[in-house]
C-alpha cells in the first residue's frame, strides 16, 4: 500500500471517530464544488481530509474520489458493501465543500449522502445479505478500557502517528463500541458487527503494527507491534470472531455518470 495513501486512510478512519448524534436528514454542505478531476489526476488514491475532528473542522475535501470512493464515505460501509455499476470506479473527482460549525461526523456523512443524490441524481436503498463478519466481543478477563470523561478538548482530540516501520498509535475519545466496530471494519477490511453489550463510551490508545505499512526500505521488524487482533485483547480486553451473519449492502437503483452544474 502507499504510504501516503496509508496514512490519509488511517488518518480519516482516526478522525472519524467521534460520538454519535441523531443526524438531520437536511443536513447539507454551506458550500460544495464537485468537478471532474484533471488529467493528472486519474490515477492515485483518493485524498479525504477535513471534516469534524480534524485540523480543519469546516472544510471537507475529497480530491482523487471516483463514484465507490464517495459512496463508502458516505455510508461508511466497505466497497464490497455497495452493489452498482461497474463504472463507480471509474472517472475520478474533487469535493471542495464548506462544513457547518459543529457538524458531528455522522452529519457529515448525511450531508454527502445528500451531495450525491443532488449532484449525481442518486437514487439507492438498502438490502441485508449473508456473508462472512468478525464480531467484536469482550475477551478473557473482561474490558480494560476506563468510560470517558466526555467530550474531547484541545490536545485530547485524536490522532494518529505512524512510525517509519508501520507501527500505528491511534487515540479515540468518547467512543462507543458500535462506532468503534465501524472503525474496525475499514481496518480489517471486512464488516465487523458489536457483540460487546457494552453500553458507555470510552477513551483509549491501541498500538498496532499495520501490514504494508512501512516506508519503502524500512520493512516492519519483529518488534514493530502486535497485529491488530492482538492488540485487541492484550491492550483492550476486546477480540474479533469469525461469524456468518447479515450484511446491510447499499444497492444502486440510479446515479448519474457525470454531476450537475455547481
Amino acid at each position: 500500500m502507499n504510504w501516503t495513501v496509508a496514512s490519509a486512510s488511517l488518518m480519516a478512519v482516526v478522525y472519524g471517530a467521534a460520538c454519535a448524534q441523531t443526524p438531520d436528514a437536511r443536513a447539507k454542505f454551506e458550500v460544495a464544488s464537485v468537478k471532474p478531476a484533471g488529467p493528472s489526476e486519474q490515477t492515485g488514491g483518493p485524498r479525504r481530509a477535513g471534516g469534524p475532528r480534524s485540523p480543519d473542522p469546516t472544510r471537507f475535501v475529497c480530491d482523487r474520489c471516483t463514484l465507490s470512493d464517495m459512496l463508502v464515505s458516505a455510508f461508511h460501509i466497505l466497497p464490497d458493501q455497495i452493489s452498482g455499476p461497474v463504472w463507480l470506479d471509474g472517472d475520478r473527482f474533487t469535493i471542495n465543500a464548506k462544513v457547518p460549525p459543529g457538524t458531528t461526523p455522522e452529519q457529515l456523512r448525511l450531508m454527502q449522502q445528500n451531495l450525491l443524490e443532488e449532484r449525481f441524481n442518486l437514487k439507492w436503498h438498502r438490502e441485508a445479505k449473508q456473508a462472512s463478519v468478525s464480531e467484536l466481543a469482550i475477551a478473557k478477563g473482561g474490558p480494560k478500557m476506563k468510560p470517558s470523561t466526555g467530550e474531547p478538548a484541545g490536545s485530547q482530540e485524536p490522532g494518529a502517528s505512524i512510525e517509519p516501520n508501520g507501527r500505528v498509535s491511534a487515540r479515540y475519545a468518547n467512543l462507543s463500541m458500535e462506532e468503534f466496530a465501524a472503525i474496525l471494519s475499514r481496518l480489517v477490511r471486512q464488516p465487523v458487527t458489536n457483540a460487546t453489550g457494552l453500553t458507555a463510551k470510552y477513551d483509549f490508545t491501541l498500538s498496532w503494527a499495520m501490514e504494508g505499512m512501512a516506508l519503502p526500505g524500512s520493512a516492519p521488524s519483529s518488534d514493530s507491534g502486535p497485529t491488530i487482533f492482538a492488540a485487541l485483547q492484550e491492550q483492550l480486553g476486546l477480540k474479533l470472531e469469525q461469524k456468518k451473519g447479515p450484511v446491510d449492502r447499499i444497492v444502486i437503483d440510479h446515479i448519474d455518470k457525470a454531476p450537475s452544474e455547481n
